[in-house]
């Protein structure tokens, strides 16, 4: 019996070691990233196992895909058709309305804006991110930095007001 109970005890202890260096006990880790030929984003696993990212009605495709620096959250820009009017003769490709967090296979948190997005990074380890919108021409308006949990706006920049804070440096503006 108290063999029994030992080799109970080992297994569980086994299976709780194994989870925890797979990285599927506390959630996935993302390794690595690729967008194909058909505009899919396939996110790898620390397990080597591949993931697309989901897509939003009318979403176009993905770009500048980045991992937090604990591998345990992935970001991305949506990428949407450009809005086209009667008048429009030229078409300039998608533009990037959104930004979607994701973790542990779904995303947490979409930012968008009424403009573009120019840039976005990780911030704070991964808890935040900085990035920057305006127009379709002539550079950003704004930099925000926001918690990725709550979607709170935690600071705001104007390029070209004043030197950038810590936060917005490496934005591109």
């Amino acid at each position: 019996m108290i063999h029994r109970y030992l080799y109970l005890v080992c297994a569980a202890i086994l299976t709780i070691s194994s989870i925890g260096a797979s990285g599927t006990g506390d959630g996935d880790t993302y390794t690595s990233f690729f967008i194909d030929d058909a505009a899919r984003l396939h996110i790898r696993l620390v397990s080597g196992q591949y993931v697309l990212a989901p897509k939003e009605k009318y979403q176009a495709g993905f770009d500048s895909p980045a991992i937090s620096p604990d591998g345990k959250t992935i970001g991305w820009l949506q990428l949407y058709p450009f809005p086209k009017t009667d008048k429009d003769d030229y078409d300039s490709g998608p533009i990037a309305s959104g930004l979607a967090i994701y973790r542990n296979r779904r995303i947490i948190h979409q930012f968008g804006t009424p403009q573009v997005f120019y840039d976005w990074q990780f911030r704070s380890g991964g808890s935040e991110v900085a990035y920057a919108t305006g127009p379709t021409h002539g550079g950003a308006s704004e930099a925000l930095l926001c918690d990725i949990a709550s979607g709170k706006i935690l600071a705001r920049w104007i390029p070209g007001t004043a030197n950038p804070p810590e936060w917005a440096k490496g934005l591109n503006y």
